[in-house]
């Protein structure tokens, strides 16, 4: 799990929590009877709470949504694409380990992004790399 994930996730129950201690807050020593006659304030903290819920899954967007190849086509429709170990062949391509699997990187499917994590990322689609963005190089 990537650390953006984790950070999302963490931000999002944190902010699950202090919708929960408003909760407590608001009706310690009052009973519900008493949040009940605030129409307002209980219609604050369930916006609140679904905002909380919400945030995750709207930061984690899928880094491959928006990659395309050289000819506009979407990459992989967020299901072709993973980390890879790769490493460069001297003229332009690459060569891929993805799944146990070697593939060879033409060229035309390095991709001109920055990698999301610093690792390679291979979408392969019928056993062919169609994009290919390289990770961070390392000394």
């Amino acid at each position: 799990m990537s650390a953006v994930v984790l950070v999302v996730f963490g931000i999002t129950f944190a902010l699950a929590g202090l919708v929960l201690v408003f909760l407590w807050l608001m009706c310690r020593g009052r009973g519900i009877a008493a949040a009940a006659g605030r129409p307002a304030l209980i219609a604050g903290v369930v916006l609140l709470a679904l905002a909380a819920l919400s945030i995750g899954p709207a930061l984690a967007h899928d880094p491959y949504a928006d990659w395309k190849t050289r000819n506009g086509v979407s990459c992989c429709h967020n299901r072709d694409c993973a980390p890879a170990t790769a490493w460069p062949n001297g003229d332009g391509s690459w060569t891929a380990r993805q799944n146990g699997r070697t593939y060879f990187v033409p060229d035309t499917s390095v991709l001109a992004l920055k990698s999301p994590d610093g690792r390679s990322h291979a979408c392969v689609i019928g056993g062919t790399v169609i994009c290919f963005v390289p990770g961070e190089t390392r000394s």
